[in-house]
This record gives C-alpha cells, structure tokens and sequence, in this order.
C-alpha cells in the first residue's frame, strides 16, 4: 500500500469557523458603537442648534425692547409670537424685522443665518435626533421669561409652540 505524507498546511474547518465568529462579534460590536456615535452626534447638534435660537431670541429682546414678542413686523404684517409655532419665531429671526413698539419703529437686521441658502427656511432649524423612546422630535419649544430676559428652548415631541411668560 503506498502511504501519501499528511501535508498540513492549512486550516481546519473548526478553526475557520471560530474566526468567523469572532469577526462577527467585532462587527456587531462596531456597528453598535458606530449607531450610538452617530446618536449622540445629532443630539448634540439638536443642543446646539437650541442654544443658538435662545441667543437669537435674547439679541432680538435687547435690541428691540420687545420683550413679550408682541411687536414683530415682517412679511408686512405685526405678529405676536405667543401661542404660535416656534417656526413662525425662527423664520423670522432671519429676516430683517421692523419692532413696532411705542409708535416708533426700529429696523433689526436678521440674528439667524439660513444654512443652507440666502433664503429663509425653518427646515435648516429641524431637529435632527430621534428620542430614546422610538419618538421624533418635530420642533423647538421656545420659552420666552419676558421678566427676567431670558429664554429656553429645548427640542419637543409635541408643544412646538412659543410660551411667553
């Protein structure tokens, strides 16, 4: 009987596989760490862009004296900000705004740059971030302490409204 000489230069069908696995652990792994990056990315971009309305809205309250947001002019017509959608409040922050207060009116260059275009837009404003809960943000919260000159806004679920106090 003629013997062939066992070559064993490769790998086994086991060994193979235990790397399979193995790369599939560090796949799944990195995959999980990529998700939760990019999560935590677009809240802080949410953060961000919510502290960059709330020192929009406090410049338009000390260059106007309108602190209740009641004297807005643009589009050719006064708003008062009140109970409206926070997208009427950051449309119009980038815009030029006329501040009809005491029968006078004084002229406040836009505070909001539109991102994307010279031309106003509220979807450059949209949050981006998916709540933890399976939710979606659709908006800002603008909370306006006329008393005190200060503001908070905070990205919502619902109530994407302006509240002035």
């Amino acid at each position: 009987m003629v013997r062939f000489p066992k070559n064993n230069k490769g790998f086994s069908l086991i060994e193979l596989l235990i790397v399979i696995a193995i790369l599939g652990v560090i796949a799944v792994i990195t995959i999980t760490m990529f998700t939760n990056v990019i999560s935590n990315s677009r809240k802080k971009s949410d953060e961000q862009q919510a502290l960059l309305i709330e020192k929009a809205v406090i410049s338009y309250m000390m260059q106007s004296s309108d602190y209740k947001l009641e004297h807005l002019k643009y589009d050719g017509a006064v708003h008062s900000m009140d109970g409206k959608p926070s997208e009427e409040l950051i449309y119009a922050l980038q815009n030029t705004i006329i501040c009809t207060l005491d029968g006078s009116e004084k002229e406040i260059y836009p505070i909001l740059n539109p991102k994307s275009s010279s031309i106003p837009s509220t979807s450059d404003y949209t949050p981006f971030w998916n709540t933890s809960n399976g939710g979606k943000y659709i908006g800002y919260k603008i909370e306006v302490y006329s008393e005190n000159l200060s503001c908070n806004v905070t990205p919502v679920t619902a109530d994407a409204n302006i509240h002035v106090y």
